[in-house]
């Protein structure tokens, strides 16, 4: 097995809801059957038992990922990760008072394939026949569709395609489900 480490904000890239602000730097690992480097060329491909492992952050399982960067820059160009992909990380305490996002909760997101682009700091999830629909799991309940879009940079989200949500009880605001409350009086 080939362990790693290269720059983080290429695998940072991948923490959906998490800015640059709300992740501290720190040393991560990633483990691998087989690693090719191309420093010169700025690209990275791992392969086999990919396990990245970012503590308080995020970890990464795939059976492959590749990364490009800008050429002459330590920014990501181009980061896909493929087959049999597992993201899961926990968020941070949000500043939002009426939020019922509760901070520290752990979320998993499920795809065959997880693509970030630089460029424009979106990431998109999209499965396959075999594989299914890629799926989202957080505290409140579950969503998935056929193709997912986290647009990072405006905090936008897009489900295209068989979209269908489950939202846990909990999530929901007190007495949001009392069916049997008399209704208000003008």
């Amino acid at each position: 097995m080939t362990a790693a480490r290269l720059p983080l904000i290429a695998l940072l890239a991948l923490t959906l809801p998490l800015t640059a602000a709300e992740q501290s730097i720190g040393e991560g690992t990633l483990d691998a059957d087989q690693g090719a480097l191309d420093l010169r060329e700025g690209f990275y491909h791992f392969s086999g038992n990919v396990k990245f492992r970012y503590p308080g952050g995020m970890d990464l399982d795939c059976d492959d990922l590749r990364i490009r960067l800008i050429p002459g820059t330590d920014q990501i160009d181009r980061l896909i990760a493929s087959n049999k992909v597992v993201m899961t990380f926990t968020e941070v305490a949000s500043t939002n008072t009426t939020s019922s996002i509760r901070s520290g909760a752990t979320n998993r997101v499920y795809a065959a394939l997880a693509v970030y682009s630089g460029t424009n700091d979106f990431v998109t999830l999209t499965g396959t026949p075999a594989f299914g629909q890629p799926w989202v799991e957080r505290t409140e309940g579950s969503f998935k569709a056929d193709v997912i879009t986290f647009d990072r940079a405006n905090d936008k989200l897009d489900a295209k395609g068989h979209f269908r949500m489950v939202i846990k009880p909990t999530a929901l605001p007190k007495g949001a489900t009392d069916l049997n409350r008399p209704a208000s009086k003008p």
